[in-house]
């Protein structure tokens, strides 16, 4: 199978094309902006000898993303199709949100706006493979700890090491890689969350300041988009986003 493996190999990777740049609205800016569209797709590459190309296919469908140059938010695009319509009426929107003269559902749909908006940058996220460097780097110490302390200890190491020696090197390796591995699951289980206060949350504070919502008001949406999304939801909280709106949580 070795020996297969690098005479006839195939790798799928994620690939993209530029699809231009439109104005559209950016709800975290608050303003017009000029969109950066990209669409991204898998690609399964088979080679000969891992060099010579035999074959490729597309193995996944296109997937659309829209990119802000301002605040570098990116999601899932809405296409081309009625762009003029929909920037129109969130300008429109915008101008109410400005002279305080939404209508009570309007508020409850600017509220959610974001949270929404967040949600698919999140499946952006994870469908361009980008890795949690916690996670990732936990992992890479602990392989590369059981590679250093063992190596060191045959340079290292007395020329009559008696057992007592091989224990303690084996004592400290054991610990290590266990600390290592369980600092790497943890690290893996709370990536979502971590996520969400380095980068969602700063973006949903930045969106919802003008409208200056209450503490009873941001719970409120913070349960809608519970109902919306569970997994993501549950780790955002609506006091601590009041606080960080009012530049208390930093």
């Amino acid at each position: 199978m070795s020996i297969l493996f690098h005479i006839f190999h195939s790798e799928t990777k994620v690939e993209s094309q530029s699809l231009g740049a439109v104005d559209d609205f950016c709800p975290v800016c608050r303003e017009v902006r000029r969109f950066e569209n990209t669409n991204y797709y898998s690609m399964k590459r088979n080679r000969l000898l891992l060099l010579i190309p035999l074959s490729s296919e597309k193995v996944s469908s296109d997937y659309a993303v829209c990119a802000c140059p301002d605040c570098g938010s990116r999601w899932e695009s809405e296409g081309a199709r009625g762009l003029g319509n929909r920037r129109g009426h969130r300008l429109q929107l915008e101008e109410k949100v400005k002279a305080r003269t939404t209508s009570p559902e309007e508020r409850s749909d600017l509220l959610l706006e974001p949270f929404l908006k967040m949600a698919s940058m999140s499946r952006v996220h994870q469908f361009l493979g980008n890795r949690d460097p916690a996670s990732r780097w936990g992992c890479y110490g602990t392989l590369g700890f059981l590679l250093v302390v063992p190596t060191l200890a045959v340079f290292l190491a007395p020329v009559n090491a008696g057992d007592s020696f091989i224990a303690a090197i084996a004592t400290i390796t054991g610990l290590s890689f266990a600390g290592g591995t369980i600092a790497t699951l943890v690290a893996f289980a709370t990536w979502r969350r971590r996520y969400v206060r380095r980068e969602l949350e700063s973006r949903i504070a930045r969106s919802l300041k003008p409208l200056g919502p209450s503490k009873h008001e941001l719970t409120a949406a913070v349960e809608e988009f519970r109902r919306i999304d569970p997994k993501l939801g549950r780790h955002f909280d609506g006091p601590r986003l009041h606080d960080r709106i009012r530049g208390v949580v930093r």
